[in-house]
């Protein structure tokens, strides 16, 4: 139970989070090569990602699988009175994905949805990933921005901020 809790609301973070990404002008992979490593990352953000990137989607569980589980996992923990707000947000955001057709494809679909809904595309090439300029491509409509303040070089911040040095920006780093 615990563990579908976990699945159904990482697996949302995901997507978000490769749409935010891509959003911003980050290449996928870029995004995925640096959160794969970082304290925000997960086994589901590690599998399903490459997936969506790729648009090659396998042998996981049909999206709407996923919503039968995590609506079990919803109910018992309603009945022991107990609140799940981020599973039910989730839910509703997988709910929303089976609604656009992608019910009976694998959960990672889910991106699919929302790539529609949003207009932008998280898809990048394997060549992109092994170029050798990826640098001077990662942020497309930031180039003007030379200059980062990081609050917190822990896993994630650390590898984050050397990723931007390596892009010759400026980086400002504090750590306690």
């Amino acid at each position: 139970m615990v563990n579908l809790l976990l699945e159904g609301i990482h697996l949302v973070a995901a997507a978000e989070a490769l749409l935010l990404g891509s959003r911003a002008g980050i290449n996928s992979w870029v995004l995925y090569d640096i959160l794969s490593n970082a304290a925000g990352s997960s086994r589901i953000f590690v599998n399903r990602v490459p997936q969506m990137i790729k648009g090659h989607f396998d042998g996981h569980r049909s999206l709407n699988s996923l919503i039968q589980d995590l609506g079990f996992v919803r109910d018992m923990a309603k009945s022991l009175i107990f609140p799940l707000p981020l599973l039910s947000a989730a839910h509703e955001q997988l709910i929303y994905g089976s609604l656009c057709g992608y019910g009976e494809q694998p959960d990672a679909t889910l991106v699919k949805a929302w790539e529609k809904a949003t207009g932008i595309s998280v898809a990048a090439s394997m060549e992109a990933r092994a170029s050798e300029d990826l640098r001077s491509r990662t942020v497309t409509s930031l180039d003007a921005i030379k200059k980062v303040g990081f609050i917190g070089l822990g896993a994630m911040g650390f590898g984050m901020a050397t990723h931007l040095l390596k892009s010759n920006f400026c980086v400002y780093g504090y750590d306690v």
